[in-house]
């Protein structure tokens, strides 16, 4: 019993990471594309 909270716990962790990293990766990807949209803008106007 105790090993199959230990595995479930393990697994939670995993899926925690998982998400937690690919929310990063969605972050960055969304502040390169707000600079890459602020860049576009500025040069437009220029």
């Amino acid at each position: 019993m105790l090993l199959f909270f230990l595995c479930l716990h393990k697994v939670c962790l995993n899926i925690h990471k998982v998400t937690f990293l690919s929310m990063n990766h969605m972050h960055r990807n969304l502040a390169r594309l707000k600079f890459l949209l602020g860049l576009s803008d500025t040069q437009c106007f220029s």
